[in-house]
């Protein structure tokens, strides 16, 4: 494939609530083509060893010239021309998706069919957080379930896990709701975990810590419910048919490429396990990238419903947004996404260009 630089950008970003935010994004370009990623990683080390300065390091001092000097043929090659290098899967994945992005624009393609083809209509959840009352929680559920979401996905915790469960399940009898509890409890409180199976909860998501792979497997056998872990990398992965669990909520940005992570999705389908993708980015550049990855291949998609509407004003142009019969994945070359380009260069901090 052609490919004439590659342009990283950091990103300020103002929230509809007032507050603020950051992304990194990936610009790869061929005359007046251009392919566009976002980096899923946060501007500081504290939630993960990728982070703003690091990914900028890795990619403008090898991975871009690496790229550029020798670009693949077709984007599926991007993992082989990278082998050399070691660590920043999320860099990499933003790397790759958005000469795939490139690739398609190129050659007047919808990046779906590059990839392989897959469903162009997705359901998905909506994340409803902790919050201070449980009128304040069925007003979150309203307005989601209003914007096309199928499925609750309720953050739990201990003293905040009963009593919202049941009360979305009173207010919406027939909704799918899963119960996220982000591994907050501890293994001697299973008892209470198993009798969250009352309000019809589709599965429980990562009860325990990561770590804690026996009561996993316990309560994964003593549970009505279905239990379900989140999947940050290989070992995660290799230890879930292990644990009994029914599902996997895959962070697909930690398996640095779209190669993985069909062999992610060829894992569940072994091993008899339901999968999802998780969308880890900020803006919906990386939500539209979840979703074509999500169908293409076959796994569901995750929580998505808080993209749409969580800036003030996106890097993306209006117009993709969900629908009462779920999310129809954008149509057009590319992404089918159009990035507001003189919006995004009043809002870049620092900038980069690559060339030959």
């Amino acid at each position: 494939m052609r490919l004439d630089s590659i342009t990283l950008h950091e990103v300020a970003l103002t929230r509809s609530d007032g507050g603020t935010g950051e992304a990194l994004i990936v610009q790869a370009s061929h005359e007046e083509h251009h392919g566009w990623s976002e980096i899923a990683i946060g501007p500081t080390p504290w939630h993960g060893t990728e982070f703003f300065d690091s990914a900028w390091l890795f990619a403008s001092t090898y991975a871009i010239p690496e790229l550029i000097e020798r670009p693949p043929v077709h984007p599926s090659g991007t993992g082989i021309r990278l082998e050399r290098l070691r660590g920043h899967p999320r860099t990499r994945m933003a790397l790759e998706l958005a000469l795939w992005d490139l690739y398609s624009r190129t050659h007047a393609l919808p990046m779906l069919d590059a990839l392989g083809g897959g469903h162009q209509n997705l359901t998905f959840s909506a994340k409803l957080k902790i919050q201070d009352t449980l009128q304040d929680l069925e007003k979150l559920a309203d307005s989601a379930l209003d914007r096309g979401a199928s499925v609750l996905h309720v953050a739990i915790r201990p003293g905040w896990d009963i009593d919202p469960l049941a009360a979305l399940r009173s207010r919406f009898p027939l909704v799918r709701i899963v119960a996220d509890a982000h591994g907050s409890f501890d293994p001697s409180e299973s008892r209470i975990l198993a009798s969250l199976d009352q309000y019809g909860i589709e599965c429980l998501l990562e009860p325990f810590s990561p770590d804690d792979t026996t009561a996993t497997t316990l309560l994964a056998k003593n549970a009505d419910s279905n239990i379900w872990v989140r999947v940050r990398n290989e070992r995660d992965l290799a230890n879930a048919p292990h644990a009994h669990v029914a599902g996997l909520l895959i962070d697909g940005d930690a398996f640095g490429g779209f190669r993985p992570l069909l062999d992610v999705a060829t894992f569940c389908l072994e091993h008899g396990l339901l999968g999802a993708l998780a969308p880890s980015g900020a803006t919906v550049l990386s939500a539209g990238h979840t979703a074509l990855l999500a169908a293409a291949t076959g796994l569901d998609v995750g929580p998505l419903a808080h993209y749409f509407g969580q800036w003030g004003r996106d890097i993306v142009k209006p117009g993709w947004k969900p629908g009462k019969l779920g999310l129809d994945l954008p149509t057009g070359s590319g992404t089918g996404l159009t990035v507001d380009r003189p919006y995004l260069q009043r809002q870049t901090r620092r900038t980069e260009v690559i060339t030959a």
